[in-house]
């Protein structure tokens, strides 16, 4: 019942996660180069840091640091990060510098970058088509990675919650195992010291039926312990089996609490198991 009370949660959710896709605006805006065409996007999650770190990836991949004599590097001026004399094959034969800008609003980052080449910036009617369209594409792919990437690190937290929770699943089931094997110890202990106080009373009462009888044949099963060392002994006795009792009813308390708690952590964790297949989907609905 559970199972499909679980997949009836996940077909309801995943209409709430429709594809989403990021996409490039191409217009004027502010620069320390005064108004210019930008390509900008939006991305949903993502930091400043992580935006710039994997914009360097971008802009100058790993592979082909040992390659180039002089490694290009975003640097920050003012509130622009600056790359110069990068080459982007797929935009231009020619050195670009490139121009980025990044702001957060209403849970989104605005990514805005600009192409600076010999004649002018990417993005106006005057360079050519296909240089534009490379740009665009150069930083829709970034914005998608982005996306992805800061979806990714939302996946692996909340998997990470998951197993958590399963490890405190764990932990109350080994709790309770303990609770019962105690239960179970105290049992036996409480019948061996009923035993005990059967004994303790019959020898009381072989006493009694001596002192009152007279009887010689008895003297031997009795004769090493007095009648108020035997009464002493089963108050002891009694005594340990009321607290031996306390301890199976304390220890019964808590297993109807492990239970109780197992029960509520059950349900966290279908929750969260929820919660994990549904990042799954949003992530694999960026394009």
């Amino acid at each position: 019942m559970k199972k499909l009370l679980f997949f009836a949660m996940l077909l309801w959710l995943a209409p709430a996660y429709a594809q989403d896709t990021i996409r490039v605006i191409t217009q004027e805006r502010p620069s320390s180069k005064g108004l210019q065409p930008a390509f900008e996007v939006a991305v949903p999650q993502a930091t400043t840091k992580e935006a710039i770190a994997l914009w360097q990836e971008t802009l100058v991949p790993k592979k082909f640091l040992n390659v180039l004599k002089k490694t290009p590097k975003l640097k920050k001026e003012k509130d622009e990060w600056i790359m110069r004399e990068v080459v982007l094959k797929e935009i231009s034969s020619q050195p670009l510098t490139v121009y980025t800008r990044v702001t957060n609003f209403t849970g989104k980052l605005y990514f805005t970058t600009f192409f600076s080449g010999e004649n002018g910036f990417l993005g106006s009617a005057a360079t050519p088509l296909y240089a534009n369209e490379a740009a665009s594409a150069l930083v829709r792919n970034f914005g998608v990675d982005l996306y992805r990437q800061a979806v990714g690190k939302e996946l692996k937290a909340e998997e990470n919650k998951l197993k958590s929770l399963e490890k405190d699943l764990k932990s109350l089931k080994k709790k309770r195992g303990s609770y019962e094997s105690k239960i179970k110890d105290k049992k036996a202990e409480i019948s061996d010291l009923n035993a005990g106080a059967r004994e303790t009373e019959m020898r009381i009462d072989r006493r009694q039926n001596y002192n009152d009888q007279g009887n010689p044949s008895a003297v031997e099963a009795v004769r090493s312990t007095t009648t108020g060392e035997l009464q002493k002994q089963l108050k002891t006795e009694k005594k340990d089996i009321k607290k031996a009792n306390r301890s199976v009813r304390s220890a019964e308390r808590k297993v109807n609490k492990n239970l109780k708690a197992q029960s509520d952590k059950l349900n966290e964790i279908d929750r969260q198991k929820v919660r994990v297949e549904e990042v799954k989907v949003k992530l694999s609905r960026i394009k």
